[in-house]
């Protein structure tokens, strides 16, 4: 099984992925890489390839990332899900 946490705060499942995605890379190219950086982009990588990601903020509106949530992406048996494991309990601008 793979995995991966994210924080998707103010933008979708699939930008906070390719962020990330992102900062690995930059990591990598300025000899900074973490442990565990090879098998997150991988990870994410197969998960964008594999999830149309309109479809899954279509279907799951909390995706979004307004108001912030963490995620476990996860992949067993070549099938992937996103599961919550995280709320945001910040007051919005509508809260007293």
């Amino acid at each position: 099984m793979s995995r991966v946490r994210l924080k998707l705060d103010g933008h979708c499942v699939g930008t906070t992925a390719r962020h990330e995605m992102r900062h690995i890379e930059s990591r990598v190219l300025s000899d900074r890489q973490r442990p565990d950086d090879a098998e997150r982009h991988e990870t994410l990588r197969r998960f964008l390839e594999a999830t149309d990601v309109v479809a899954l903020r279509v279907a799951r509106p909390e995706l979004e990332g307004i108001p912030p949530v963490e995620v476990e992406i996860r992949e067993t048996g070549g099938s992937w899900s996103v599961e919550i494991i995280g709320r945001d309990e910040r007051p919005g601008p509508e809260d007293p």
